[in-house]
């Protein structure tokens, strides 16, 4: 499948800067997230760099016709009825022998100062690094930043602040960085 990533990124002139770091399991955080081909372009990047993930997204994106899609991409729907997320990953995290959770914590294509800070919970309960992608339409580039340490909440919203100031997302007017948790 990585050849299939690389006529994609081709196609579309996207390219993927710095490798994939050397973890078999991490959460990554991946921002900015503005519109649907957001994920699109962000799992052409995964499948790229040969890594085993999963992607959290809404459950309402698992309607017909798009239910297919998300088979494809391997998502895991978020907001069911009953549905322990925390625990559901750190689980997958703890019996796959190299699995990688890409979680965009802004949580909307809206714009949204407020992550949601489940990535690091479920990093931290799973003894995982954060690791993060960003994407910049401006320069058409798709980066695996790194793994970022993970010092408290308040700190590593700070630290993905600063990562995440001065990217240009597809649609700018829907891209806050982070200022708190909520």
């Amino acid at each position: 499948m990585r050849w299939l990533a690389k006529i994609l990124l081709k196609l579309t002139g996207w390219h993927v800067t710095g490798g994939f770091p050397d973890v078999t399991h991490s959460v990554v955080v991946a921002a900015p997230h503005t519109s649907a081909v957001d994920a699109f372009f962000c799992k052409v990047a995964m499948v790229y760099w040969g890594v085993p993930h999963r992607f959290l997204i809404k459950k309402e994106q698992f309607k017909f016709p798009r239910n297919f899609a998300m088979k494809l991409m391997h998502a895991i729907p978020v907001g069911l009825p009953g549905q322990n997320l925390i625990h559901d990953m750190v689980q997958l995290l703890s019996k796959e022998p190299a699995m990688h959770i890409v979680i965009c914590p802004e949580g909307t294509r809206q714009a949204n100062s407020h992550w949601n800070p489940g990535f690091y919970v479920i990093a931290k309960r799973a003894g995982v690094p954060i690791t993060t992608f960003r994407m910049d339409y401006k320069t058409r580039e798709m980066q695996m930043v790194g793994i970022i340490p993970q010092v408290n909440v308040h700190d590593t919203m700070a630290i993905l602040a600063d990562i995440y100031r001065g990217v240009h997302p597809r649609y700018p007017a829907q891209f806050l960085l982070p200022e708190s948790v909520r």
